[in-house]
């Protein structure tokens, strides 16, 4: 079963970026498989939590690089973005941890809301000029 499920509009058009945004969607739909499962063992939750503030870093870096090397003009800003969500991911991870929170459909939730929200929003924005920059 599903939390997220990846749907056309989506897309900002960048391969790279469309399959990067359906794998952080994938790594949502792990936890919760792992939620889901009685007696969801802390290792198996952790293990997914790690994954997920990886890649967010790596799924960043590689926008972020891209408004580098093409001088993106709002790149600031949505580095900026970028910056909160991490430091959120990396609260929650080790809060996590430390046995301060406890990962439930709240926090799928809100990650998908960032996740669609942000494409939908700050990367349907770059989109237009980062193909326009050959990406």
């Amino acid at each position: 079963m599903s939390f997220i499920e990846w749907d056309d509009k989506y897309s900002v058009n960048i391969t790279k970026v469309d399959d990067q945004h359906k794998h952080f969607m994938s790594i949502i739909n792990k936890l919760y498989d792992a939620l889901m499962v009685d007696q969801h063992p802390k290792p198996v939750i952790e293990k997914i939590v790690n994954e997920l503030v990886d890649y967010t870093d790596y799924h960043f870096k590689t926008e972020e690089n891209w408004f580098e090397q093409h001088n993106y003009s709002d790149k600031e800003a949505h580095k900026q973005q970028h910056d909160n969500l991490r430091a959120q991911v990396y609260k929650l991870r080790d809060d996590f941890a430390a046995n301060r929170v406890e990962i439930d459909l709240s926090v799928l939730s809100f990650l998908t809301e960032w996740l669609v929200e942000h494409i939908l929003g700050s990367d349907m924005e770059y989109s237009p000029y980062l193909i326009s920059k050959n990406v």
